[in-house]
């Protein structure tokens, strides 16, 4: 009787390619989802920026400030009475909202984004420990 390979057998070539694509292939990921993360983070900056400007509502109220004219100007300006502000909801909408709801708002995007950074950072996690662990079945194969 002929002896049968076993079926899941493979060369060490064979595995040693294996590994090395599913290497890329942590490796790409978890360059994207380091870069996911880095963008989340800086949004996240935004809303904080954009919470504390509007906890200091009060503070600005018939005070003169600089107020951007797009991206790389900005012109003296009084503002009345703040009493309301106009906030992007996304998809370039914006309302307007009274201070405190527009303070509401902000706070709910900032925990939607904390939870979002979480899941990134432990997708990041998981993905390194898998670079790990490929990575030490390779060396542990070219032994």
């Amino acid at each position: 009787m002929a002896e049968n390979p076993k079926p899941n057998a493979q060369s060490k070539e064979e595995m040693q390619a294996t590994l090395n694509y599913l290497r890329e292939q942590y490796q790409n990921q978890y360059f994207e989802v380091g870069q996911a993360l880095n963008a989340a983070l800086e949004t996240l900056t935004d809303m904080n920026n954009a919470r504390a400007t509007l906890e200091k509502a009060d503070f600005v109220s018939n005070r003169e400030l600089l107020t951007p004219l797009g991206r790389y100007a900005y012109a003296k300006a009084k503002l009345s009475d703040v009493d309301s502000a106009v906030v992007n909801v996304g998809a370039n909408y914006f309302l307007e909202y009274t201070i405190d709801d527009a303070k509401a708002f902000i706070s709910g995007l900032l925990d939607r984004q904390t939870k979002l950074i979480n899941q990134l950072m432990k997708s990041k996690g998981e993905l390194e420990n898998a670079l790990i662990d490929v990575t030490a079945r390779m060396d542990k194969l070219m032994e």
